[in-house]
Parts: structure tokens; C-alpha cells; sequence
């Protein structure tokens, strides 16, 4: 378990500039979208086992009676101007809660280009049983042959949650990956530890509650397990005072999925989160890289920031602030949380690789979502990442800003 909390990856050379993004989220999606087929098809076929087709994200809807986020794997078969089709996986609570409040989310995570797409709008629930695209859609733009492929999983199963059952997991893989690396040292370096995690933010709807209850949007990112030797529960560090640290301390309800074609096997969490110890987080925070100490001062996350050099800027004064001490200390609004669970399930999972998804089995769900806000999230090194957002704006388009990551 040591390992595990120590693991560092080093990142690529990919960037995403104001001028690379452009103006159109759905065009750079479209870019980003083929990106991810061509590399997976590149280590497909050499490590078939290794990644998630990259048409598979995760989608979050939110109870809107408790406030707790709910995740399911699902994967986008088509698009068009009005949103996105996706089809879920098996053993999902999406529908009832779809049927109180429409919000959702959705994201792709591809660790080979480490990067990220995430998507915040209104959902609504199709035709569960009829396989193929909506009239007015069409297969997500793709260079040569249109393909959505998917991966094989059985209905979620609900089981006991242990610490041990957790510590069993990432041990396992943990020693598969060591494993694969050793065999295939060339392969991209892929964090098999990155987890998807959905929060849920009260917001006020539309008109006014005419009940007085609230409502809850859900977001959702990717973060790195970092338990060590003894820790309980899920155990990830970030900026209490970013997005998801702000929608924890409103509402500290969180879903979590770990998930790891290698193996086979998906753990599927939701629960109670709390904050670490401060000792904890202090000592954590000591064993990183001086840079990324340097990057958690300069970044104010989630906050609109004028361009990437304003980041830089900062870090260039907390490392000359900091140098005379030997280091930057942990900021006081940086830290670790825990995720408690109180519900768990698991999945097995086998890659169905370049093939044609089959006729919905029964029970399937398919749901077209209407993106309000998509992000795009390009991994940097010193953890001084882009984030590039844009914004439903009514008839202007969508507007686009720059967030600290």
C-alpha cells in the first residue's frame, strides 16, 4: 500500500491553448475524441487489456430526497447539436432519479493522453430498448470507419464494504501494472489509481422551489487514491477550496467508481466524506515533488484566471517566497479527505474491442443529455494543468473562460 501513495506519473508534453481549443466545444471534443481511438488502437494492440474503449465515460445523477450522487459506466453511441446519446450500463439508479431532477454529468477520463472531458446539463430518458440512433443523430465524427465500442459488464452487484476488500483491490492492481510494466516497459505510463469521483452542489431551481426543497447538480472529475498503509476508507487530497471542495462542504455526499479492465474487475462506492487530520495532510503533502508544492500555493482552483500566464506568474513568486525556507508548506485550504462508504458494488468487466455495440440487452438505459457547460482538462507537469471551460451563453453560443486547475 505504500506504493500506492507514493506513485508518481510523469506527465506528457500535450497542451491545450486558447488557439488550439477554439470557439466550439463540440469540434475540440470531436478532435480530442478521435485522439483518444487512435492511441487506444495503438496500445490495443499490444496491451489489449490495458485501457477502457475510449467511447466509455462515467454518468452522475443526483437523489434529489438525500443529496447523494450516483455514477454508472456508460458509453456515447452518437451526438448531435442537441447533446450526446449515451447508453448505461446494468444495475443503475439513473432512471429514478432522472425522473425528480433532470441534472447530470458526464465524463471521459483517457490516461494515456491524460485528459479529461467533463459535461454538466439536463437529461432525458429514451427508448431503453431500441439499439440504434435517435433520428437527427449521427456517430460521433471519427476519422475512417464510424465505430462505438464498448466493454462488457455485468449488472453491478451490491457487497459488504471492508477496508479490506478495498485494500485488496488496489493491491491488485497495484501488482498487475507493476507486472505489465516490467514486461512492456514502453507503454505510456498509465495511473491505474486515478478514480472517478461525483459530487452534488445545492442550486436553486429554476422559478423557485414551490415546495421549499432544494435541488442538486452533480459534477464530476477524476482524482488519485492515495491510501498508505492503515488508512480507512477512500483517502484523495486536492484544494478545499476548488469546486468539488465547495460542493463537499455544502453537501458531503460523494460517489466514487475505481475501475481496471487489467484485472477485470470494477468497484462502484458512495458515501460520507470527511475531511483528514491536518497532520495527515501536512505529511502527505511533504513527500511531493517541490513543484507541485510550488503549484498547489499558485493555483486558486476552479477560479477564472485571465490566461495560463497568470499561473505561472504566481508560481514564480511562491517559489521565490519559499526557496529561502527550503520549500513550500501546506497550504492552509489544501488537504485530504475520506470517503466513507455506505453502499458498495462491484462489476466484471472484459474489453469488447473494435465491434459494434449489440442490440440493448433488457433493462438497458439509453439517455440523451443536453450539455449546459463542457470542460477540457489537459494534465501538465508540476500539476500546473489547463483547464479550458465553456459556458451555455443563450443565443451568443457558449462562452469560454480559463480555470485555475
Amino acid at each position: 500500500m505504500q506504493g500506492i501513495a507514493t506513485r508518481r506519473v510523469s506527465y506528457t508534453a500535450n497542451t491545450l491553448t486558447e488557439r488550439e481549443a477554439g470557439t466550439d466545444p463540440k469540434a475540440l471534443f470531436d478532435r480530442w475524441m478521435n485522439d483518444a481511438r487512435a492511441s487506444h488502437d495503438r496500445i490495443h494492440r499490444v496491451a489489449p487489456t490495458v485501457l477502457l474503449p475510449p467511447e466509455q465515460g462515467w454518468f452522475g445523477t443526483v437523489d434529489r430526497e438525500t443529496g447523494q450522487p450516483s455514477g454508472t459506466p456508460a458509453v456515447v453511441e452518437s451526438s448531435d447539436d442537441e447533446g450526446l446519446v449515451l447508453r448505461l450500463a446494468l444495475g443503475n439508479r439513473a432512471a429514478a432519479h432522472l425522473r425528480d431532477n433532470p441534472r447530470a454529468a458526464f465524463s471521459f477520463f483517457w490516461p494515456d493522453l491524460q485528459r479529461q472531458v467533463r459535461f454538466e446539463g439536463l437529461a432525458e430518458l429514451l427508448d431503453s430498448m431500441d439499439p440504434q440512433p435517435l433520428a437527427g443523430s449521427a456517430p460521433l465524427a471519427v476519422e475512417g470507419p464510424a465505430k462505438v465500442r464498448g466493454i462488457a459488464l455485468s449488472a453491478a452487484e451490491a457487497v459488504a464494504y471492508s477496508d479490506e476488500l478495498l485494500h485488496a483491490y488496489l493491491l491488485a492492481v497495484h501488482e498487475a501494472y507493476a507486472r505489465l510494466h516490467t514486461e512492456q516497459p514502453d507503454l505510456p505510463q498509465i495511473d491505474p489509481f486515478a478514480m472517478r469521483l461525483a459530487t452534488a452542489r445545492p442550486i436553486e431551481p429554476q422559478g423557485g422551489s414551490l415546495d421549499g426543497e432544494r435541488e442538486f447538480g452533480p459534477s464530476q472529475r477524476v482524482v488519485l487514491v492515495k491510501n498508505g498503509p492503515g488508512d480507512p476508507g477512500i483517502l484523495f487530497f486536492t484544494n478545499y477550496q476548488g469546486r468539488k471542495g465547495r460542493d463537499l462542504a455544502a453537501n458531503p455526499l460523494a460517489a466514487v467508481s475505481l475501475e481496471c479492465p487489467l484485472i477485470g474487475r470494477a468497484l462502484e462506492f458512495e458515501g460520507t466524506v470527511d475531511q483528514v487530520l491536518r497532520t495527515r495532510s501536512v505529511a502527505y503533502f511533504l513527500t511531493r515533488d517541490w513543484q507541485s508544492r510550488v503549484g498547489a500555493w499558485a493555483s486558486n482552483q476552479s477560479e477564472v484566471i485571465f490566461g495560463r500566464p497568470e499561473l505561472l506568474l504566481k508560481a514564480i513568486g511562491y517559489a521565490l517566497r519559499f526557496a529561502p525556507q527550503g520549500g513550500p508548506p501546506c497550504p492552509p485550504h489544501w488537504g485530504g479527505y475520506t470517503v466513507s462508504p455506505t453502499a458498495c458494488w462491484q462489476r466484471e468487466l472484459g474489453q469488447v474491442a473494435n465491434a459494434t455495440l449489440d442490440a440493448s440487452p433488457d433493462g438497458a438505459m439509453r439517455v440523451r443529455l443536453h450539455p449546459e457547460a463542457w470542460e477540457f482538462w489537459q494534465g501538465r507537469k508540476s500539476r500546473m494543468h489547463d483547464r479550458l471551460r465553456y459556458e451555455l451563453a443563450g443565443v451568443a453560443g457558449y462562452r469560454r473562460e480559463r480555470l485555475s486547475p
